[in-house]
């Protein structure tokens, strides 16, 4: 007792203070268990596991009881699923997750093929990610940052396969940074609003991805996509550099000029199995397939 009240009559003691904020972690542990199983996520490790019967019984007795926090460098904060993707994603051998489609790794590897010089995956997690550099939507350090419209995008050559919800962002990115070059993975909706815009940013001739059934898959599970046919997905190479852009069209116009002694005019067409995508500067714009 004596030595603690002595602890109060050294003033180094009294002014060294508490910090406003805690010290960043060097290590984050993603854990999550749910009545099937359990998955861990730790940088770029993952582990996963099922219950069995008798586990199953156990887990389902202990369901509401909650973990302590432990008092000291170690602490455990609850995180919900929409921010716990990986573990949450490896606990659930069943459940499909919208946000995680990706293409197939022996597909992506095609795509990645074409550009060439691809060095961050954009739009990734743990689980699906298809570079050694990603961006990750949720708390990961083993990503190289974490909220993607928070950081310039400035010389970067990139893969992204985004939602779809975030393309215009996406669109609004290339078109403003100085210096960018992009490997996009989006839909052939000439219908939308930004579809125009992805045209005028394209600097290659787009490819259409093979509606086959092993396309487009969900990174923890054996599940691939039943409706790929219905999603016309295409690979469109993209740059913010006008010059770029600039060269390229006019290489269409040529194009069509060889073709029909006159720049072709043609409306952009509905979603489909057409070769066409659309019209840039008055050139009939097509596509290429991708070999399967």
């Amino acid at each position: 007792m004596r030595s603690d009240l002595e602890w109060w009559l050294d003033n180094a003691n009294l002014l060294r203070g508490s910090p406003l904020q805690s010290h960043p972690p060097d290590l984050l542990l993603f854990t999550d268990v749910s009545k099937e199983g359990w998955g861990v996520h730790l940088l770029q490790h993952l582990a996963l596991g099922l219950w069995s019967n008798q586990e199953c019984k156990i887990i389902s007795m202990c369901w509401n009881f909650k973990l302590p926090s432990w008092h000291s460098s170690t602490s455990a904060q609850f995180i919900p699923g929409k921010w716990n993707i990986v573990p949450d994603n490896l606990n659930r051998t069943t459940q499909i997750v919208g946000s995680e489609w990706s293409l197939a790794p022996w597909r992506a590897n095609k795509v990645l093929t074409l550009a060439g010089s691809t060095t961050i995956d954009l739009f990734a997690t743990a689980l699906n990610r298809k570079l050694q550099i990603y961006c990750s939507p949720v708390p990961d350090l083993a990503a190289a940052f974490e909220d993607v419209f928070q950081h310039p995008w400035d010389s970067l050559d990139i893969y992204a396969f985004p939602p779809f919800c975030l393309i215009r962002q996406v669109l609004n990115q290339v078109r403003s940074a100085p210096s960018l070059a992009m490997m996009l993975v989006a839909l052939k909706w000439p219908h939308v609003e930004w579809y125009p815009d992805l045209l005028l940013l394209l600097v290659e001739t787009p490819r259409g991805l093979p509606p086959l059934s092993d396309i487009l898959c969900q990174p923890h599970v054996r599940i691939f996509h039943n409706a790929v046919s219905f999603l016309h997905l295409y690979v469109w190479r993209l740059s913010s550099s006008v010059s770029q852009r600039s060269t390229f069209h006019e290489r269409l116009q040529q194009q069509c000029q060889d073709t029909s002694g006159s720049p072709q005019r043609l409306s952009i067409r509905p979603s489909g199995p057409s070769s066409v995508v659309g019209v840039v500067r008055e050139a009939v714009l097509l596509s290429e397939p991708l070999s399967p």
